[in-house]
Order: structure tokens, then C-alpha cells, then sequence
């Protein structure tokens, strides 16, 4: 078998490759609308992959280079129902990235299994809205949107046997953009460094883990600065709360800002999530500055950033990590990765 690394990728952002090429395990069975050059990537995904494609000179073209563990089939338009002859709860991971994707993403829902991935290119096009939405409405969520001049998002399908959705439930009423295990294991890495004395947070988001750490900064006789370049959804409802708990929110670059407050003369430990639009850039510019004790926590890791985008860092200050059998461990997945600053 290839190493995923050695194949074309599909034509996506490539932030959704990073996910790909991240993952620790092969998919069981692939399924691709539109098959491409990456046609020998899912072969290697998977365990087995079926794709799908219209056109009859492409098909001809990519058939030499398709695997033996990969099912390619040469289907008319609409091809949406090739899916349908396979049995509900079949395949682990879909593609969508043919023609006619909001039926391809109505005839996939009853298809992907409980717990498995839907991925969608080119998801920023208004006329998907209907497939989306299809989407959203029989048990799928969106773990997460990449974009780099067009989006490319990945959807997961509710596992209802878990008794719940971990992702993107509410916090006080609030969006969240994360799984309640989060709030346990910051609680778990708060408690063993007492020494935290201020807490800022880049990527305010929907504001609902701003919260929690201000409850944190509370307690701590201190308070939270949370910073995002886009104005804070839920302004009104958040206000009050926000104000109840001292926490500062500040829409600006965090690069740019001058009052950060961690690139200054500050000596005491700060606790800083990055969270914002540039999570690699944020951890690999910030962590150099902080002081002694401080921790410094990067979410959507194994997502947006992955253990070798931040490697010279931890290795160059010997940041040393905090409860790492929690960062990717299932079925929560807090997607979050913890360092202490030792020196």
C-alpha cells in the first residue's frame, strides 16, 4: 500500500488534506462523486473506494490508474443513484464533488454510516444550500469549514447510539463550536497549575468558550482578554454575561493589536488558546513571548494544525506537553493539544 503522501490529493483546500492525510486510520469503504486524478488517494484511504463518473473519455483516462481495490464506474448523469444500491449505513466516508451535488448529498445521507464523514468542495456555492441543509436537518453536523479562496467542509454523521451529538451543541444557550469534553480536560489542566494568572483567548467564535474561561478567570480574582477580527456573533444576548464575568472582548488582528498583552513585560503564567483564523501562526508567533508556566493550548489539532506544523517550536523552547492521551481520544475527540512552558 502507498503512503497517502506519494498520491495526488484531491483538488480541495488544503487544509481538508492536512485532515485526510492526518488521520491514524484507514476508512473501510470510500465513496466518490465525480472521480479525478485522486482517484488512486482513495484507493489508499480506504480499504476499498467506489467512484463515479460521467464522462466517458475522463472514465477511459483514469481507468489505467485505477487500483484494484477501487470500483470505478462510468454512470450517466444524474449519477446520484448509483449510491442508492448500496445498503443504508455503508460507507464510512463520502466525497461530493461531481455534478449535482445537492442530489448527491440527499442520496448519500441514508448512506454514510453513524459516526462516518460527508466532505463537500466548493461548499461556499449558493446553489448547495438546499443539499446542505438536507444535511443538517437528518442528523449530520459540520465539524469544520476550510478556506482558502473557496471553501471545502466536512460534515460528520451523529452517532445516536452515543445517546447525543458531542459537537456543536449549546453552552448557556450558546453555540459552541467544540465537545463538552473540552471544558473536563481544561478543568483537568487548570487544576494541576495553579500558577495561571491571566487568560487570553484568540477567536472569540460564538463566545461560548470565552465563557468558560472567564468563569476560570473569575475564580482566579483575575480576568479574561478574548480577541477575533470579525464582530462577536450574539452581541446582545452575550453582553450581560460577558460583563458579568470582567471578560474583555476586543475585535482586532491579534498581530496587529498593540495591547495583547503578552508580547509585553508581563512575568506571571498565562493560560492563551488559539483558536483564531491561523492557529499555526498563532501558536509558533506567540509561544516564544510567554513566561514561565504558562500553558498555551491550540484547538481543531489534527485539523487546522497538525504536530509538524508546530515540531520546532516545542522542540526550540522544550515545551513540555499536558494530558496529551485526552487530545485526540476518542469518541470525544477534543481536538485540542496542551503545552506548559518550561523555560
Amino acid at each position: 500500500m502507498k503512503d497517502l503522501k506519494n498520491v495526488t490529493p484531491p483538488w480541495v483546500v488544503q487544509g481538508a488534506i492536512d485532515w485526510l492525510l492526518s488521520r491514524s486510520y484507514r476508512f473501510e469503504r470510500v465513496y466518490e462523486f465525480g472521480a479525478g486524478n485522486s482517484i488512486e488517494f482513495w484507493g489508499t484511504l480506504g480499504r476499498d473506494a467506489v467512484c463515479i463518473e460521467h464522462d466517458t473519455e475522463w472514465f477511459k483516462k483514469l481507468l489505467p490508474k485505477c487500483p484494484d481495490n477501487v470500483q470505478l464506474w462510468r454512470y450517466e448523469r444524474p449519477y446520484h443513484g448509483h449510491i442508492l444500491t448500496y445498503p443504508d449505513n455503508f460507507f464510512d466516508f463520502v466525497f461530493v464533488d461531481g455534478r449535482d451535488r445537492v442530489q448527491c448529498m440527499i442520496a448519500a445521507t441514508n448512506k454514510v454510516r453513524e459516526g462516518g464523514y460527508l466532505m463537500l468542495d466548493n461548499s461556499e456555492r449558493p446553489k448547495y444550500a438546499e443539499g446542505i441543509a438536507h444535511l443538517l436537518k437528518h442528523n449530520f453536523t459540520e465539524v469544520h469549514c476550510w478556506k482558502d479562496g473557496w471553501q471545502t467542509t466536512l460534515y460528520k454523521k451523529i452517532d445516536r447510539l452515543a445517546g447525543k451529538d458531542r459537537w456543536h451543541n449549546t453552552f448557556l444557550g450558546i453555540h459552541q463550536q467544540h465537545t463538552y469534553w473540552l471544558y473536563k480536560v481544561i478543568d483537568d489542566v487548570l487544576d494541576c497549575n495553579p500558577q495561571i494568572d491571566r487568560f487570553i483567548e484568540i477567536g472569540t467564535g460564538n463566545g461560548a468558550l470565552s465563557v468558560f474561561l472567564g468563569l476560570h478567570a473569575l475564580k482566579r480574582g483575575t480576568f479574561l482578554f478574548t480577541y477575533d477580527i470579525k464582530e462577536r456573533k450574539a452581541k446582545k444576548e452575550l453582553d450581560q454575561i460577558f460583563k458579568a464575568l470582567d471578560i474583555v472582548f476586543v475585535q482586532a488582528d491579534c498581530f496587529d493589536h498593540p495591547h495583547l498583552g503578552i508580547v509585553g513585560d508581563i512575568e506571571t503564567p498565562i493560560f492563551l488558546m488559539c483558536d483564531g483564523g491561523d492557529k499555526k501562526k498563532e501558536f509558533n508567533y506567540f509561544a516564544p513571548f510567554l513566561p514561565k508556566g504558562s500553558i498555551i493550548a491550540a484547538h481543531d489539532y489534527g485539523v487546522e494544525i497538525l504536530p509538524e506544523h508546530i515540531s520546532e517550536t516545542v522542540q526550540t523552547l522544550e515545551l513540555e506537553p499536558i494530558i496529551q492521551d485526552e487530545w485526540r481520544k476518542q469518541p470525544d475527540d477534543i481536538q485540542c493539544c496542551f503545552y506548559k512552558v518550561t523555560k
